[in-house]
């Protein structure tokens, strides 16, 4: 992790914007640790085994996005040496075993989530191998999301599966993000392990679900925008990135409950309340509720004792307004 554990995982989903240029996949995975980046994302792709027959426009349309194995492994030895982790996306069963030695985390991609054989391959191997697996949800319906999880639950510990909501737009608007599933995939499913997988423009909506509670956020990622691609529109590049790492950072201190803020304000906590006169005392008389009072002040005796001083004589004449101190008291 480049920039320290926290509650809130931040991924840098590069996915294509490669364009299948092994140089520019190397620079992105350099300027996501520069970002903050905790997980770098590529897509593993292999057009023959994505689409049907009937639809080999889209295979050829993929096949400039194509990265090899040998790559990816060069990329993942990247990642690790740079301290983050790896996720590649999976779309077929027999590219499970091919990459099982390169990540550290399968993505299930949202239209992947009813390819039982395929989620039945990554559970197994997840198990076996220690792996942890990330489901996206778009277009899909509570029971079908339920029936995955429980397929790969069957298999998994708590901690090696997450959710991420998602709308399968390309963009999302932020009217149509429908931010309430986060807690209702939570009550659903039974696990605090829901995050958000972001297709809006911008950094707003990530931090939206980081506070309704989203543990994991995805947000597409790029060096520029301005490259081609179908993806970079709606990805941030590295300096809108860091600045969604930066709150992330921020946002345990924000939410911390260890921290009651008397620990936060010592500055401040001086100018409580200490007891006073509201009209003159004269030396040798005993105070009363009646004629005490509280000022805030930097010194003198904390209005809570009260109790205490109700009835002692005091040593010196009080004037309207002064404060009390425990000398001035007999």
């Amino acid at each position: 992790m480049a920039y320290g554990a926290g509650a809130v995982k931040l991924i840098a989903e590069i996915g294509i914007n490669h364009n299948g240029d092994f140089k520019l996949a190397e620079k992105m995975v350099y300027a996501a640790y520069a970002a903050g980046a905790d997980v770098v994302k590529f897509q593993y792709i292999v057009p023959e085994r994505l689409y049907s027959v009937e639809n080999a426009n889209l295979r050829e349309f993929f096949k400039p996005f194509v990265l090899s194995l040998r790559d990816f492994r060069r990329l993942a030895d990247l990642t690790h040496s740079l301290g983050m982790e790896f996720m590649l996306s999976v779309f077929d069963e027999d590219s499970v075993a091919e990459i099982v030695n390169i990540v550290d985390y399968y993505k299930i991609a949202s239209l992947e989530i009813n390819y039982k054989l395929l989620l039945e391959e990554v559970a197994r191997y997840s198990s076996e191998y220690g792996k942890t697996v990330v489901i996206s949800t778009g277009a899909s319906g509570v029971e079908e999301i339920k029936r995955a999880y429980e397929l790969l639950s069957s298999e998994l510990e708590s901690y090696q599966l997450y959710v991420l909501h998602c709308i399968s737009g390309y963009p999302t608007y932020i009217e149509n993000l429908n931010l309430g599933a986060i807690e209702l995939l939570k009550k659903e499913l039974s696990t605090e392990n829901i995050g958000l997988s972001d297709h809006t423009f911008g950094i707003e909506s990530s931090i939206l679900a980081v506070c309704m509670g989203a543990v994991m956020i995805e947000k597409h990622f790029t060096i520029d925008r301005t490259l081609k691609g179908p993806d970079q529109m709606i990805s941030l590049e590295p300096s809108e990135f860091f600045r969604l790492r930066r709150f992330l950072d921020s946002w345990m201190n924000i939410v911390d409950e260890r921290k009651i803020e008397e620990e936060v304000v010592e500055g401040v906590k001086v100018w409580k309340r200490k007891l006073g006169v509201k009209k003159g005392v004269k030396s040798g008389e005993k105070l009363t509720k009646e004629v005490l009072t509280s000022y805030r002040a930097l010194d003198g005796i904390d209005a809570w004792l009260v109790e205490e001083v109700i009835g002692k004589e005091v040593k010196r004449d009080l004037d309207l307004g002064g404060v009390l101190k425990w000398d001035d008291l007999k």
